[in-house]
């Protein structure tokens, strides 16, 4: 499994595809954030269009920062895209949004964010393929990170004990150590990782800290 997944936050196809060139050839899988301007405050590349305009030999993992997933959800069921994260707060019929997601052929993820108590996935335990733990609130890069994450991310895995954890927003090389030590398996980062000299070198060595 893919420990590190790349985050990419632009709002422009070509700060996108800068930011796919430099990791495409180091993962599998790379995380692209969707915001309507609704369930956050700010629109990024709200528009599935921007799936046709991105080259990259990686697929992509939608994170869906939109209100009410289930109405639009089939517009970004792009042949490139083979995860899709929805917000469990954002949304009035999630089961929607999963069927649709799984119809496709696709892995779906249930985000939570900070202020929400894992418990409110429990209804979807067993349809879901994994949780994208919120540790900032969404919407803007360079966020701290929220040290309660931790507590979560070990609640989700006693609730959750064959589903992937992932974790996205303030994710630094010691925060990712302590992550994975409390049952994360996989971590989205943007600024801690695009910030590093040697992006091959550093995806390297923080996967090796899972396998440790």
């Amino acid at each position: 499994m893919q420990r590190v997944i790349p985050a990419i936050l632009e709002q422009s196809v070509s700060d996108i595809q800068e930011k796919l060139d430099r990791v495409a050839a180091f993962v599998e899988l790379i995380q692209l954030d969707i915001a309507d301007g609704l369930f956050v405050p700010e629109e990024v590349m709200n528009d599935p269009g921007v799936l046709d305009l991105i080259q990259t030999t990686a697929a992509i993992d939608l994170h869906l920062m939109i209100e009410l997933p289930e109405v639009v959800i089939e517009k970004w069921l792009h042949p490139v895209v083979r995860r899709i994260s929805i917000h469990i707060e954002a949304s009035e019929d999630s089961n929607a949004s999963i069927e649709k997601i799984k119809e496709a052929d696709k892995e779906v993820f249930l985000a939570i964010n900070p202020e929400t108590p894992i418990k409110k996935l429990e209804p979807y335990a067993e349809i879901i393929d994994g949780v994208l733990i919120m540790g900032v609130h969404p919407g803007y890069g360079g966020q701290e990170f929220i040290p309660s994450t931790l507590e979560k991310v070990k609640d989700a895995r006693i609730l959750l004990p064959e589903r992937t954890i992932a974790v996205d927003g303030g994710v630094k090389e010691g925060i990712a150590i302590k992550l994975f030590e409390a049952g994360a398996d996989q971590v989205a980062m943007g600024t801690g990782l695009f910030s590093a000299t040697n992006l091959e070198k550093y995806i390297k060595k923080i996967n090796s800290f899972k396998d440790k």
